[in-house]
């Protein structure tokens, strides 16, 4: 038995928060993927399924205008659909603070599985999945599963549901 976390951030913050940075167009990207994917898991009622489905899909197809909406806390999208509220709690918590530290994972020395990582170059979380790999070998877990522990960092970039182009790159489908 093994695990194999790929693509992965350190902690919740590195992932919205590259440098201190706030990425919104990662952030709103995920907020919209993962709410049509909740909204698959846990529809509304039929008759507004259509309506929810549609405001989803328009704010994808025109993620520049949302992206360039101000006040970010009052980004219509999210707050009417009422599926992603923990992008006003990322906004509300810019610094790395109480709120970012309870989600980090610190728990390395209880994983007991040989674990293998796996990453790719052009990557956006190929610093989180390293920075995973090293805390891991550094601290985590009986001897047996450092000495099993393995890093893939491959030619490609962060998911195969996205395009598979960095830069003047293309690496086809995965």
């Amino acid at each position: 038995l093994a695990i194999a976390p790929g693509e992965i951030g350190s902690g919740a913050r590195d992932i919205f928060f590259r440098g201190g940075a706030f990425q919104l167009q990662a952030a709103l990207f995920w907020c919209l993927h993962m709410s049509l994917l909740d909204v698959a898991k846990q529809p509304p009622p039929a008759k507004e399924l259509p309506k929810l489905v549609g405001k989803l899909m328009h704010a994808f197809d025109n993620m520049k205008k949302y992206a360039k909406f101000l006040p970010l806390k009052k980004l219509a999208v999210l707050k009417e659909t009422g599926r992603s509220e923990y992008f006003f709690n990322w906004i509300e918590h810019p610094d790395n603070g109480e709120y970012w530290q309870k989600r980090e994972c610190s728990s390395y020395g209880k994983i007991a599985q040989p674990t293998y990582f796996f990453t790719g170059w052009y990557d956006i979380l190929l610093g989180g999945t390293l920075d995973n790999y090293k805390r891991m070998k550094e601290g985590g877990g009986p001897e047996e599963v450092k000495k099993n522990l393995k890093l893939l960092v491959g030619p490609w970039i962060h998911s195969v549901d996205l395009p598979q182009k960095a830069g003047e790159m293309n690496f086809g489908i995965g």
